[in-house]
């Protein structure tokens, strides 16, 4: 009890206080009363990136105790929360986890921070707040991608902190918010500031169709025309009867066909003119999707339109989204442009950058965190970019219902050290939400002429497509795209990329077998034909990673766009990364390398963590025999059918130990690893080389898309390492349980491994280099439930 009572946060109800909820920037209604219009649960939040640490305030219609929180997925499991309440005269507040689907412990760290609280007029308002990182193993960073924020309520106090009862089914829920992706400081309209709507009329969103493109051709108003205006905001004007289906509007500028013009119907068909389907590879100018708010520029930036000379036709493109084939549904939803007549110290551009929308983008099935690139190559922005680059201060991310992550990356050249070097990246958002999609402000990146910017897109498939998916229009196809907001404005309008012959011929060859290649047999490279064929095909886990490794080890197709539609063609390649992006780490106090510095200079954390977490051991010089174990499985092979990473183990009921040995076609690192899912966060891994003298083994733990942290508990143990005949064979232990938060439980179900590998050493424990998207992968195994001693067969 008296543990409690020091975790408890209690403080006093201020006499004629009163909680401003006004004063909060952001805001937003996570539950309404549909009856009666009033908010039954609010939320409303500021951040400080100096002192990096978010305030909040939630407003419940309830009496009783209030919940608020951060959780990996939407779900209570993994949660990171508060409890609080407004008892009498004192206010009650303590920061919980949520291991199970019972009352959350009390957290030894109490990280959230109770700043007032009250109850008024039926509501009870908490005030806190909490740094974006506590070092705190069950909290979650607060970080700049979208945010899954759980939050309950009940109607009755509790007790003690012991006795917090069940919220029930309707008194709970989640949301996604981006609550570090806003403008802190809104700038205010020009005091000269118009306005004009471009917006469809009265359409009736078809129900033979889940998914319709529609677009309207029209002009910008005559005094638009007449005198170039400046455009500061742009606003989403969703009619309300169809919110539900309204997915994503985007806005075009360009020259249209004077018979086009006020003319509207289904896009890319026979409905509207040849240069309305033109217009949508020209000048984008607003891009809005669901979840999406107003778009307000920097006061130093507007988006110039109109004028005499310039182009004035206007194509809106809508996209609806009708599952259920709802009938007779009208749509007048548009966008609402605010501008003026004065101009800002600079103009801001629009550029369209990722995968072509095209069904040759395939993501098959039972994938986990399967990647789609679109590369804008250095050939590309030398052409288009000034000479001081282009800064880029916001962005839209936008994939369907698959894709759960994407980046921006930003590559450059670095000629001190003759290395391709990643930056850090331009936007990035590992939970992404393709039901909350929204322009985001960012901290601004300079692109010079000569740098790359690579998006990598990220699908899970597992458990949810049995058929491949394809890059196409429909919400059940799948997108890679970034709309990336930038000044000066340049003539470049759209850079992406596709897939070549080539890419798909190669992994044809090399992992297909006989009766799937005849399936290509007279294929005519119909979409149609192309589905049907890649439909039939059996996705095993190394046809899937031979599909990844064919598309990304190729040449693929660049398209640069300009603002006239004149396309720029050619073949390149993607980017060899030499030295990724490093990031510091403020809970270990890790400080990344200069790249140049790399391999020459051992680093380690404030504690010596690197140093100390290493298993350093000398060389087997008798051959390891693998031939021993019970269990074995290869977890990759070549196109020539060749082993390249196999994986043997054996386990010990009674110990509750289990022995792993990895042999991978490599003379460079060699990671193995469990995973939730087969994707990379949230696994527990090992890495570990061989060098002439010694072997390096350790201990990590998987956090983000990055090189995994070092675990200051190393818990799989090295037994033997060596390197022969090419291959890198390591040996090791681990018990079952280590109750280690950071490692995942080895138990008698199917175990979700991940396993990966490099061409070289690490020149420390820091410098891992990437194993890029061909050199990892991931399957399925139960390590616990094999017969170790197989009975002899009967005599007879």
């Amino acid at each position: 009890m008296k543990t409690l009572i020091l975790l408890l946060a209690v403080i006093p109800l201020l006499e004629g206080a009163h909680i401003d909820l006004s004063a909060f920037p952001f805001g937003t209604t996570l539950r309404l009363d549909e009856s009666s219009g009033e908010p039954i649960y609010q939320v409303f939040w500021d951040f400080d990136a100096e002192t990096e640490t978010s305030q909040f305030a939630v407003r419940a219609r309830t009496a009783g105790w209030v919940g608020f929180g951060l959780s990996p997925d939407g779900g209570m499991i993994g949660s990171d929360v508060v409890i609080g309440w407004v008892d009498g005269a004192n206010v009650f507040f303590h920061d919980r986890y949520a291991d199970a689907q019972a009352p959350p412990p009390i957290d030894a760290s109490q990280d959230w921070t109770l700043v007032a609280g009250e109850e008024e007029d039926g509501y009870t308002i908490l005030q806190f707040t909490r740094p974006w990182i506590t070092c705190d193993d069950r909290d979650r960073n607060i970080e700049a991608n979208t945010a899954r924020v759980v939050y309950s309520w009940n109607t009755v106090d509790p007790a003690d902190a012991n006795s917090v009862m069940y919220h029930g089914f309707t008194q709970r829920g989640s949301a996604s918010i981006n609550l570090l992706g806003g403008q802190r400081e809104t700038v205010p309209d020009p005091v000269d500031v118009e306005s004009f709507t471009i917006a469809v009329t009265d359409v009736v969103i078809p129900d033979d169709v889940d998914t319709t493109y529609w677009c309207y051709a029209t002009q910008l108003p005559q005094e638009v025309r007449d005198t170039q205006r400046y455009v500061t905001r742009f606003s989403p004007k969703i009619t309300s009867n169809s919110f539900n289906f309204v997915h994503h509007m985007l806005v075009y500028l360009c020259e249209l066909d004077a018979a086009d013009i006020e003319t509207q119907g289904i896009c890319f068909s026979g409905d509207v003119g040849g240069s309305v389907n033109e217009c949508t590879s020209s000048q984008l100018i607003a891009a809005w999707a669901v979840g999406g708010e107003d778009f307000v520029y920097p006061e130093n930036v507007a988006f110039p339109i109109g004028g005499p000379g310039n182009q004035f036709g206007i194509v809106l493109e809508m996209h609806y989204d009708n599952p259920g084939l709802t009938s007779g549904v009208l749509d007048s939803s548009g966008i609402e442009f605010f501008y003026t007549s004065t101009p800002r110290q600079d103009d801001a551009g629009i550029l369209f950058l990722g995968h072509t929308v095209v069904y040759t983008m395939v993501i098959p099935p039972n994938a986990a965190d399967y990647s789609i690139l679109g590369v804008c190559s250095p050939t590309c922005t030398a052409e288009y970019f000034p000479e001081e680059g282009i800064h880029i201060f916001a962005n839209m991310l936008h994939t369907h219902l698959v894709g759960h992550g994407l980046v921006v990356q930003h590559i450059r050249e670095n000629e001190q050290c003759n290395m391709t070097e990643e930056l850090r990246p331009i936007d990035e958002n590992l939970q992404y939400d393709f039901n909350y999609q929204q322009i985001t402000h960012l901290e601004e990146t300079t692109v010079l002429p000569g740098d790359t910017i690579l998006l990598k897109c990220l699908y899970t498939t597992t458990g949810v497509r049995s058929v491949p998916t394809f890059g196409g229009l429909a919400t059940t196809d799948e997108m890679c795209l970034s709309f990336l907001v930038y000044y000066p404005r340049t003539n470049l309008t759209v850079c992406d990329s596709r897939p070549t012959a080539t890419a798909y011929n190669s992994f044809i060859t090399n992992y297909l077998t006989p009766e799937e290649q005849m399936l290509f047999i007279g294929f005519d490279g119909s979409e149609g034909q192309f589905r049907d064929v890649l439909g039939q095909i059996d996705w095993t886990d190394q046809k899937v990673q031979g599909l990844e490794s064919s598309l990304q080890n190729t040449l693929v197709g660049e398209r640069c766009v300009d603002e006239d539609g004149q396309e720029f063609n050619q073949e390149v390649p993607y980017p060899d990364i030499q030295c990724e992006y490093q990031s510091a780490d403020v809970c270990t106090g890790f400080e990344p390398t200069p790249c140049c510095e790399r391999g020459t200079t051992p680093t380690t954390d404030a504690t010596g963590a690197t140093t100390m977490a290493t298993t350093v051991a000398t060389p087997a010089t008798d051959p390891i025999d693998l031939s021993g174990y019970p269990f074995s499985s290869v977890l990759r092979v070549d196109g020539s059918g060749e082993t390249l990473y196999e994986l043997f183990w054996d386990f010990d009921r009674e110990a509750e130990t289990i022995t792993f040995a990895v042999r991978a076609r490599t003379t460079g690192w060699v990671g193995f690893g469990l995973s939730p899912n087969g994707g990379m966060i949230g696994s527990d891994v090992i890495i570990g080389w061989v060098t002439e003298n010694s072997v390096f083994f350790h201990d990590r733990y998987a956090d983000d898309q990055v090189l995994p942290p070092i675990d200051q508990s190393q818990d799989w143990s090295l037994l033997r390492g060596q390197e022969v005949d090419g291959h890198t064979v390591l040996e090791f232990t681990r018990s079952w349980v280590t109750c280690d938060n950071r490692d995942r439980d080895i138990a008698d179900n199917t175990a979700r491994v991940v396993y990966s590998w490099h061409s070289n050493d690490p020149a420390d424990a820091d410098s891992a280099m990437y194993h890029t998207q061909t050199q990892r992968g991931a399957v399925s195994l139960n390590l616990l439930g094999g017969q170790r001693e197989l009975p002899p067969d009967p005599s007879d």
